[in-house]
């Protein structure tokens, strides 16, 4: 007999989607499945189940069931941990917040078990919910999101030669090859791809890529590394998925109108 297991796990909702009158279905980013979709049965009527629970990025504690692991999971319950209530209030904060859950949505494959991927998101919306909404924070979360996803730039070495980051070397980073080239090995001309990139800027990704959380504020972000990083990060993560994401565009306008 084919019965339904059930399960338990901590998850943030990613996005939802209306599925009939009276039900939605939640992408979940899980502590113990990774992402997960399931069908909330009467989420879109009751007034008494699932209230406040499935809004973008709350994280909560999750009952599903399921016959098989290919199967549509059924949400049971839902019980909220955190809703970051200072990040709902914020326009800037909750922009910013909706660009992590994007990365993390885009990023990721279902039901590919990611622990750490789940305290990176809780630790950086912990931030966020504090009140910092730097670049720093921003370009940290992307360049170890990039890590743990398997996509991390290559910024240690030069991909041609294999020399080590050198202070007196000029460098570019090469968004289609995802990596570093000294300047005595690149010699084509200027191309859209390829971005110069100062030896600075690298050694703070590099930083803030391994660097724990609580110590970031220690590290110095010039508006020089705020400009180059943005460049190579984002066109790097629009390369990965072929487009550039909504959430990002959002962002980066809200933030030239100075709201």
């Amino acid at each position: 007999m084919n019965t339904r297991a059930t399960h338990k796990t901590e998850g943030f909702v990613l996005k939802t989607l209306s599925y009939s009158d009276s039900d939605l279905i939640v992408t979940f980013y899980t502590r113990n499945f990774g992402k997960l979709t399931a069908i909330a049965r009467g989420a879109r009527k009751s007034r008494k189940r699932f209230v406040n629970v499935l809004e973008p990025f709350c994280c909560s504690s999750l009952l599903f069931s399921r016959k098989q692991r290919d199967q549509l999971a059924w949400l049971e319950s839902c019980q909220v941990i955190n809703e970051f209530p200072e990040i709902r209030k914020s326009l800037d904060r909750t922009l910013l917040a909706s660009y992590l859950i994007d990365l993390v949505d885009h990023f990721s494959i279902e039901e590919k078990p990611g622990r750490e991927l789940f305290e990176l998101l809780r630790s950086f919306l912990l931030l966020i919910e504090e009140g910092d909404t730097s670049e720093r924070l921003l370009r940290f979360f992307e360049i170890r999101h990039l890590k743990l996803t398997g996509y991390a730039p290559a910024l240690d070495c030069c991909m041609i030669c294999k020399a080590p980051l050198n202070p007196q070397q000029r460098y570019v980073f090469n968004i289609a090859q995802g990596g570093l080239h000294c300047r005595s090995c690149y010699t084509t001309p200027a191309a859209p791809d390829v971005l110069p990139i100062s030896v600075g800027t690298i050694k703070t990704l590099l930083l803030g890529r391994e660097i724990e959380t609580e110590k970031m504020k220690r590290i110095l972000f010039s508006g020089q590394t705020a400009r180059e990083s943005k460049s190579l990060l984002s066109l790097f993560i629009g390369h990965i998925l072929g487009k550039e994401l909504k959430s990002l565009k959002v962002l980066d306008e809200i933030q030239r109108m100075g709201l």
